[in-house]
């Protein structure tokens, strides 16, 4: 910072009544070189503990039914194909109720205990993207019980009807 930028930096702080305070001209970052090194926090690749899905009528089931896969159209096919076959659901709040289900299951239990956090791939997505996206908001809701975070996307009405 050139003289002239922090005398007028510090006349700024005196005017503020914070004369009390001995202003450096900048503060220097700490040097990496007296620091010791730090170990990088573990990942590890996620881990598909169980499967369920959801039946038309939202009833929660055991098996991976609901599961679709992607399958190329053929080519040249007209954009609006299958469209009059698609059901659209109305937009609901998404709640951690099936996945505490699931992570409350016998053969599930020793896994879901070392979890430190719990939520679903999609809020995950939308923090990891955060600092990217300009377009839309989000709330979230979230809980720290016993060392472990759990974390849902907030939905008001209003929300749920914009959609």
């Amino acid at each position: 910072m050139d003289p002239a930028a922090a005398e007028a930096a510090r006349q700024a702080w005196l005017e503020a009544g914070l004369d009390g305070y001995d202003l450096p001209d900048f503060i220097p970052l700490p040097s990496m070189d007296d620091q010791e090194p730090v170990e990088p926090p573990l990942f590890q690749r996620p881990l598909a503990l169980l499967t369920f899905s959801y039946t038309p009528e939202r009833k929660l089931v055991w098996n991976n039914s609901a599961m679709k896969f992607y399958k190329n159209p053929p080519l040249n096919a007209p954009l609006d194909r299958d469209y009059d076959k698609w059901i659209k659901r109305p937009e609901e709040r998404g709640r951690l109720d099936g996945l505490l289900r699931a992570l409350r299951r016998k053969a599930v239990r020793p896994e879901a205990s070392r979890a430190d956090v719990v939520t679903w791939r999609g809020i995950m997505t939308k923090i990891i993207t955060a600092p990217y996206e300009t377009r839309e908001g989000w709330d979230l809701n979230a809980m720290f019980v016993n060392d472990c975070l759990y974390i849902e996307e907030h939905s008001t009405d209003a929300k749920l009807q914009e959609k």
